[in-house]
Formats: structure tokens, C-alpha cells, sequence
């Protein structure tokens, strides 16, 4: 890789890596040279990132929510699409979005779906629940 021009030097990084994943109770990335470079990081699971969010929500301080979470509430004024949301936030990718952002603010209870019978609807849209414009207003409150 180094002769190749692709890094500047060996094992930079690597170390780096390990260690971030490992404080944040991830597995180890797996390194791997067959048919060139490839690693492989694993992320915290949806019930793991949404649980963490759900007890900041509901039993801690403002200061404690997750700042995706405060993101999504600052921004949601009315009945919003996820790209719309994705939109104000400035985010492009949607799995992401959906995964740091929408699912752990809806497991909190702070938004909801305006159809919740058709999750998959192209008129779908999102609002905040009592909790969440509760919620919105003391954090306005705060700035």
C-alpha cells in the first residue's frame, strides 16, 4: 500500500482504529489483504444506539440527550418528510439518517409517524409527539 502511493506511512491508523472501536464496545475491525485492502468496522446495533437514547430522553437532563436526537427536535416545526428532515440537518446519506437520527428520536417517543399503519408510505411524514414538543420548548428555552 505504501509502495503503491495509497498511504503515506504504516500503521498510522490502525491503532487509532482498534482502539476507537474498542471504547466504544465494538469488536475488533477485521483487516483483510485478499484482492486488495479492505476493512471491515462494525457499528452499534439499532436497539443498542436506540436504547442509549431512549434512557437519555426519558430520565436524564436536556445536557444528556444524544445531539441527533436534539437535532431532529430542533428542526421538526410541522408534519415533515424524512428527506425534508435529512434536508434541515444537512444530511445526505439515508441510512445513517435513519439510524443516528430518526430511530433513535422515535424510540425516545419524541416524533412520531403521521401513518403509522404505512411505514413505507410516500406520504409518510413525521411530527413531534407531546413529549417531543415538551421537550422542544425547553431546549428552546435554553439557547
Amino acid at each position: 500500500m505504501y509502495q503503491a502511493g495509497y498511504i503515506e506511512r504504516f500503521g498510522t491508523g490502525t491503532g487509532e482504529i482498534i482502539r476507537l472501536c474498542l471504547e466504544a464496545g465494538l469488536p475488533e475491525p477485521i483487516f483483510s489483504l485478499e484482492e486488495g485492502f479492505a476493512v471491515t468496522i462494525y457499528r452499534p446495533s439499532i436497539g443498542q444506539a436506540t436504547g442509549q437514547a431512549t434512557g437519555q430522553a426519558t430520565g436524564q437532563a436536556i445536557d444528556n440527550l444524544k445531539e441527533e436526537v436534539k437535532r431532529v427536535i430542533y428542526v421538526t416545526v410541522s408534519e415533515l418528510k424524512s428527506s425534508e428532515i435529512m434536508e434541515l440537518l444537512d444530511l445526505k446519506h439515508r441510512e445513517y439518517f435513519r439510524d443516528a437520527y430518526l430511530l433513535p428520536t422515535m424510540e425516545a417517543g419524541l416524533i412520531e409517524m403521521t401513518l403509522p399503519d404505512k411505514p413505507n408510505s410516500p406520504n409518510q411524514r413525521y411530527r413531534l409527539t407531546d413529549k417531543g414538543v415538551e421537550l422542544q420548548n425547553k431546549l428552546n428555552a435554553n439557547d
